[in-house]
């Protein structure tokens, strides 16, 4: 298995949730689309809730934009990124999900994000 492909096969992440805010459309100055949102699940710990951004590229981010709201329950195949934040004298880590596929619970056909990799967010974003 190429390196590349291995790194693939290592973060994979599949997790069931709730959309808990619309998603979101914009276009990096490139003009390709990216739609972020937010979405929520049970913890394993307890029975709090937890959020996590989820994003979406191409034309999978259109795809979501136009079809996916606040409170439908998705199942979303991705892998798993880590950002660092500033905030003031500190840093932070935040998870987000960068998507794959994603299938509205009870739907058999996923949609799917093209072939093409994704950019990293700091290379073209703002």
């Amino acid at each position: 298995m190429r390196g590349d492909a291995l790194a693939v096969a290592m973060n994979s992440f599949l997790l069931m949730a709730e959309v808990a805010e619309n998603p979101q459309l914009r276009y990096t100055p490139e003009r390709v689309p990216v739609t972020d949102f937010v979405v929520e699940f049970a913890s394993p710990r307890d029975d709090s809730r937890q959020r996590l951004k989820v994003t979406g590229w191409r034309d999978l981010a259109e795809e979501i934009e136009r079809n996916y709201r606040r409170g439908d329950r998705l199942v979303l195949e991705g892998r798993l990124h880590i950002n660092t934040l500033e905030k003031g004298d500190r840093k932070e880590k935040q998870a987000e999900m960068v998507l794959r596929r994603v299938y509205r619970v009870g739907e058999a056909a996923p949609i799917e994000a093209a072939p093409a990799r994704a950019p990293s967010p700091k290379a073209t974003m703002r």
